[in-house]
């Protein structure tokens, strides 16, 4: 799976995710945009997008509480204790590579046990193995953030699009991977449902486009799978949370329909795929959507209500870049998102 897009979404959603602020603001260097000092500003110079900002509750202490009682509580905001455990922090950001990342946050972890920023420092390093396409350390790593924040909604949904992305019918390990995906999305629906992004600054559209990724998460999975009547729900939610999101989901959603004879729906949600990946990037999106467009209507059309063997859900080329290794037919599996480069 290429995690860019995900990963860029997810840093847009989580507009305060990394802000924190150390308990000697003097002390903060003289640097602009990732000071802790200036508050929810996104990492490596990340916007906010639809111009959402963090809300006025996401810097730390004094005039935090609710007006009236009628707001819920903000959430605390991490802090570095010192000088040199922010410069430790900031070392992890910068680092060019994420086995560098990596190997800073582990050195970051030992020397500061006790660190309220262990669980963004792994955040950090999960988005630069996301960005690598690195499956296996960003599960590594996104565990390990949220063993530090059970409540870290970017590892959360970071870790449920690599389960889902990964996991296929054959592999010996499936069931675990399927409880955790569970386990994992399910909590972040529930904190995005409690108000987790909204009290730091956004946009309803935002949260949506969050739990869409959730649902998708749990679809794709199910997909994977071959549970096509669990995956539907799940893909149906996520399109209908973010109807102009991601064109993979509309294509999961059409193969889930297809391969349960509902030719009418799926062709519309292939439809919906098609156009949604008419962009740059999703060249074999296209082309499988497309593919399902042309088997679609001629079964919509009446010309047939039980495909043969010849005519069967058209299934991606290279569908998952990162396959399983024990998986040999990886490559028929539901649709994965495509990568960036």
């Amino acid at each position: 799976m290429k995690f860019q897009r995900l990963a860029l979404m997810i840093t847009l959603l989580l507009i305060a995710g990394i802000a924190f602020a150390q308990a000697n603001p003097s002390n903060a260097p003289a640097t602009s945009g990732n000071a802790p000092a200036q508050g929810a500003q996104p990492t490596q110079g990340a916007q906010p997008a639809q111009g959402a900002q963090p809300a006025q509750g996401a810097q730390p202490a004094q005039g935090a509480q609710p007006a009236q009682g009628a707001q819920p509580a903000q959430p605390a905001v991490p802090q570095a204790k010192t000088k040199d455990e922010y410069d430790a922090f900031m070392q992890i950001q910068g680092a060019p590579d994420a086995a560098t990342a990596e190997n800073l946050a582990i050195a970051f972890e030992t020397k500061y046990p006790q660190s309220q920023l262990r669980a963004m420092a792994y955040n950090l390093v999960m988005r630069k193995y996301s960005e690598a396409n690195n499956v296996d350390k960003v599960l590594i790593t996104g565990r390990k953030a949220i063993s530090f924040d059970p409540d870290n909604v970017q590892a959360l949904l970071l870790v449920s699009g690599a389960l889902a992305n990964s996991t296929h019918e054959t592999d010996i390990d499936r069931d675990e991977k399927q409880a955790e995906l569970k386990k994992d999305a399910a909590h972040a629906i529930e904190l995005l449902n409690n108000g987790a992004l909204t009290r730091l600054g956004a946009t309803p559209e935002q949260n949506n486009a969050a739990l869409a990724l959730a649902y998708s998460s749990l679809g794709t999975m199910a997909a994977h799978l071959s549970d096509w009547a669990n995956a539907e729900p799940n893909l149906r939610k996520a399109t209908e949370l973010s109807p102009e999101g991601d064109p993979v989901t509309w294509l999961n959603l059409a193969l889930a329909l297809d391969k349960q004879q509902k030719y009418a729906d799926a062709l519309t949600a292939a439809n919906k795929a098609a156009q949604l990946a008419a962009t740059p990037g999703y060249e074999e999106v296209l082309k499988t959507a497309q593919g399902e467009q042309t088997r679609l209507k001629q079964l919509s059309g009446g010309a047939a209500t039980t495909p043969n063997a010849s005519a069967q859900p058209t299934k991606p080329a290279g569908a998952n870049p990162m396959p399983s290794s024990n998986d040999p037919n990886a490559q028929n599996k539901p649709q994965t998102r495509p990568n960036d480069k």
